[in-house]
């Protein structure tokens, strides 16, 4: 069954830690939801863009730029998870964080290597979507993913991924990892400390089928949970 995989990045400076948080976020979904899933998205745009409870909102950002985790409201957040919900897909996450972490350097180059090392690994991926204007252009993502391919002894799904495509977050599914990055983004920077990034998590929980901290070597999957008080500031960390 090929399947597609849509890769997001997000940065974070926490300034009052003066430590840096760098996340990467592979969702997959089966290419034959592909279509229907980027309608259901852009239909549900036209619905909130038309519903005159919600003009009252800030919504220009939603027509020029689709969903977006860090600029939609509250009300427009829930929408958007509810529909999340509803989505037949498997979604990987790597972080690192640290004083070292800076706003531009090499670390999303290694937080790519091993997301795509694991997906590849565990599925026939036909295409990959990467948000343009991030740090991984398609010359770095060629190039890392024929590092993985290349040995003979790595067993992949697919050792002739060449669909390797730069989009923009008006695709629909980008959106789709943008806020799966969101919602583990704030876990990351805060814990869960209050009952709507609870929430948050809690009703995204079983998407995220692997997190990986590369800071402190930790995998996270099905049977150890990412913990929901990690928190940077107010959590365990």
């Amino acid at each position: 069954m090929p399947l597609v995989a849509f890769i997001d990045e997000s940065f974070e400076r926490i300034k009052s830690k003066g430590i840096g948080i760098k996340l990467l976020c592979a969702t997959i979904i089966d290419s034959n939801y592909v279509n229907d899933y980027s309608s259901l998205i852009t239909g549900n745009i036209q619905d909130i863009l038309h519903n005159p409870y919600l003009k009252r909102l800030n919504i220009k950002s939603l027509k020029s730029k689709g969903f977006h985790f860090c600029n939609d409201h509250r009300e427009i957040k829930n929408i958007y998870i509810e529909i999340i919900e509803q989505l037949n897909f498997d979604c990987f996450i790597t972080f690192a964080y640290g004083e070292f972490i800076l706003e531009k350097d090499k670390q999303y180059e290694i937080l790519f290597y091993y997301l795509m090392k694991i997906i590849l690994y565990k599925y026939n991926i036909e295409d990959v979507i990467i948000e343009s204007g991030g740090d991984i252009d398609e010359k770095i993502a060629t190039e890392i993913i024929r590092k993985i391919t290349q040995p003979k002894s790595f067993q992949v799904k697919n050792k002739h991924l060449t669909n390797i495509k730069m989009d923009t977050k008006l695709n629909p599914l980008l959106s789709v990892s943008d806020y799966m990055l969101g919602i583990l983004r704030e876990l990351i920077t805060y814990g869960a400390n209050n009952n709507v990034q609870c929430r948050d998590y809690l009703r995204i929980i079983n998407k995220l089928r692997w997190v990986y901290d590369l800071t402190n070597k930790e995998f996270y999957d099905r049977s150890n949970l990412f913990p929901i008080d990690f928190g940077i500031i107010n959590g365990i960390q």
